[in-house]
């Protein structure tokens, strides 16, 4: 029971990841589209990051033996959406999350990847 949750969020937040990704680079007013007002090395970073968590996690999320690999990939997960939320905090220039809202759904994926990291670690222990 435990291991399919974990199967399932880990596919679900990499779904989920990938898209929002996704959306930054083509379709959001605050990401790639709006040029250099947005994209500092740190945002560039995190978006290459989106991408490339997010297809390993997909990748990894079903495998029955990559239990290492999807600790991996969701504590990195967590540490960079935490990140993002921290930009906007302390008011850092050009923060990843120009609004409320995103800082909100990067938050709600950082404590998504970071629950199901927790999980992880505990099947890892059994």
């Amino acid at each position: 029971m435990v291991e399919t949750v974990l199967e399932w969020g880990s596919g679900l937040l990499a779904v989920v990841v990938l898209g929002s990704a996704l959306y930054v680079s083509a379709v959001s007013r605050h990401g790639l589209r709006a040029g250099s007002a947005w994209a500092s090395p740190e945002n560039v970073f995190l978006l290459v990051s989106d991408f490339i968590l997010g297809a390993l996690l997909l990748f990894v999320a079903l495998m029955p033996d990559a239990r290492l690999s999807v600790c991996f990939a969701l504590g990195s997960l967590a540490i960079t959406h935490l990140f993002r939320c921290a930009q906007k905090i302390i008011d850092m220039p050009r923060p990843y999350c120009a609004t409320i809202s995103t800082t909100l759904f990067n938050v709600s994926k950082a404590v998504a990847a970071a629950a199901l990291w927790g999980v992880c670690f505990a099947l890892m222990s059994v």
